[in-house]
């Protein structure tokens, strides 16, 4: 019984401090020196609703980056790996996207054809490989 909540335990820690290390390995790319200079999907996000007074602007425009695109796919990816038939839910994440929340999110702010859906579905591939 302990080994089972120990598993838990760590896939929530994983599940956690999986798109931080995405971010980290970003930051590493871009280099440290640069990081300082860009704007987060979180600044931009907090700029936009505070200018429009529309929350979900916030959500649209911190979703829309590509840096949290690409964590959210790595998310993404780890979701589909853990169903049971993976590589169909792979071909049709919408299916399927009461089992995967990182796909759910981008759903209740964009289209399933919108440009950065399809950007997801493309990170979450290169990661499932």
């Amino acid at each position: 019984m302990l080994i089972f909540f120990e598993k838990i335990a760590s896939d929530h820690r994983q599940q956690r401090l999986g798109p931080e290390t995405i971010h980290w390995q970003q930051y590493g790319k871009i280099g440290l020196d640069r990081v300082n200079k860009f704007k987060s999907g979180h600044q931009k996000g907090t700029e936009l609703a505070n200018k429009t007074g529309n929350p979900k602007d916030w959500m649209r425009e911190y979703l829309r980056d590509p840096h949290e695109l690409m964590a959210y796919a790595s998310d993404l990816a780890s979701e589909i790996k853990d169903l049971d038939n993976p590589e169909q839910v792979l071909r049709n994440p919408e299916a399927h996207k009461e089992n995967l929340p990182s796909y759910a999110r981008y759903r209740t702010v964009f289209e399933p054809n919108s440009k950065e859906l399809k950007q997801l579905l493309k990170y979450t591939a290169d990661y499932y490989k």
